[in-house]
């Protein structure tokens, strides 16, 4: 990902899954500013197929972008940032990177439950002292990139900004999340609502609206392009 070149030092990326899709449909100008990429092996596949090329799933965990993030800061001496989950999680977190990255520099880490309206602009401001060269935000779809957006029109230095979802609670018991066997066979949702029993009603509710939404999205779609070939053969 970094080596290809593909990423700009003052890049926000964001992941789109089938919940935040449903999420950010109702208010896509959210995503505004946003490098958005593709997490999820369905809705990669769904793409993959109406696009007719691959989709490649891009997600801020321990499967994909993080150890590249990671190693790539241990390298550059970057200065990482990290905003998330509780106050024992962001920690517990923070130790495991560091544990598994010895020479990466985590400047400022602190839980993302905070006012985003009275304490936002405090937290801002002394970030705008300290600076840092990555930052990554895990507070939840619709929140986070809420947060990302405040950021980026507050402070004064480039940076890179990653959202990261429940990646930090997830790492805050140790790196790998995810056996090898469950990820090579791309069943991280089934193993991931096996761990945490908390997620069943949010994707029984979101998962079944995201394949009704996909799909009338694809039929306006393809009628707006018929549309709009007609005009122009007229």
């Amino acid at each position: 990902f970094l080596k290809q070149g593909l990423l700009n030092k003052s890049d926000d990326i964001t992941f789109l899954n089938p919940y935040s899709y449903v999420l950010f449909r109702k208010n896509r100008q959210d995503l505004c500013g946003f490098r958005v990429e593709v997490d999820g092996i369905l809705l990669a596949i769904l793409l993959g197929i109406v696009l007719r090329r691959k989709v490649v799933r891009r997600s801020f965990d321990s499967t994909s972008l993080a150890p590249v993030i990671f190693e790539n800061a241990e390298k550059s001496g970057d200065k990482i940032a990290i905003i998330g989950s509780s106050e024992v999680a962001v920690q517990s977190f923070r130790e495991n990177v560091e544990r598994s990255f010895p020479n990466i520099n985590i400047v400022y880490s602190r839980n993302g439950f905070f006012d985003m309206n009275k304490d936002v602009d405090d937290i801002l401001d002394y970030l705008n002292e300290l600076t840092f060269d990555v930052l990554i935000v895990g507070m939840g779809s619709g929140r986070q990139e809420a947060f990302m957006r405040k950021a980026r029109s507050k402070l004064k230095f480039s940076y890179r900004a990653f959202s990261c979802g429940g990646f930090i609670h997830q790492t805050s018991n140790g790196m790998d999340y995810y056996p090898r066997l469950i990820n090579k066979l791309h069943l991280r949702i089934f193993y991931r609502l096996f761990r945490e029993r908390s997620l069943w009603r949010r994707h029984l509710k979101y998962y079944p609206l995201f394949l009704i939404f996909f799909f009338i999205d694809l039929i306006l779609l393809l009628s707006y392009k018929s549309r709009l070939v007609s005009v122009f053969i007229i």
